[in-house]
């Protein structure tokens, strides 16, 4: 099971304090994954999200938070998204489609895909990455059959919360996406790496090295000692 101690997520918080959020995920993933940058880039969306998932839910517990305004009225809501239900989600069969007279399977894009897909200003550019098809489908309406059948076999790679706003009755649906939520907690837990250090370095005198030697539990009663 994936997890950050504290060293992992002061080495992904100075790294990643200046990279996207798409950059962040992959930084995540290959330090999770125990991989290299490159492979973290090439996995599939929906497992690179499993393994955030994962890490959100033994670093934050069992809900994550979703919030979101009112499309209508504005009204600011929060939903607690429990996370077991998702992890137990299991992909299904590469899909296949067929568009005018091509037929072509289907693989889910990875974090370079929508990498270059963004680049491209494409809207359409992602799911086109997705198949074999040499050239884009005239049908401007074959992007969305592509999303809707790889939405549907890998159930991790858009999870929409269902919502209804208290103060209008609109009913309405938010993404939940790991990435920020998780990058949060690696961000809290190293300022909190960081001020245990910053503590531990004045009253003792120790370098970083030493104060990491210790046992969060040790650093955790050497710092209240310290502050007594």
């Amino acid at each position: 099971m994936p997890f950050l101690d504290d060293t992992d997520a002061l080495a992904l918080w100075e790294d990643g304090e200046r990279l996207s959020m798409l950059d962040r995920a992959v930084q995540m993933a290959a330090a999770l994954a125990g991989i290299s940058i490159n492979a973290a880039g090439d996995l599939p969306l929906p497992v690179r999200d499993r393994l955030l998932l994962e890490a959100l839910w033994r670093m934050g517990g069992d809900s994550a938070p979703v919030v979101a305004p009112c499309p209508d009225c504005g009204t600011l809501h929060e939903a607690d998204v429990a996370l077991a239900p998702l992890l137990e989600a299991r992909d299904g069969p590469p899909p296949q489609v067929t568009i005018g007279q091509h037929s072509t399977d289907l693989r889910p894009p990875s974090s370079r895909d929508l990498a270059e897909a963004i680049t491209s200003g494409d809207p359409s550019a992602l799911a086109l990455r997705c198949c074999d098809f040499d050239a884009a489908p005239s049908d401007p309406a074959a992007a969305q059959v592509i999303e809707a059948a790889l939405e549907e076999a890998f159930p991790l790679l858009n999870i929409q919360i269902a919502m209804q706003c208290d103060a209008c009755s609109t009913e309405f649906a938010r993404r939940l996406d790991p990435v920020p939520l998780l990058w949060a907690l690696v961000t809290a837990k190293a300022k909190a790496a960081l001020a245990s250090v910053d503590c531990l370095a004045r009253a003792y005198g120790w370098s970083e090295a030493e104060i990491f030697a210790l046992s969060p539990l040790r650093r955790r009663r050497y710092c209240e000692m310290a502050l007594q």
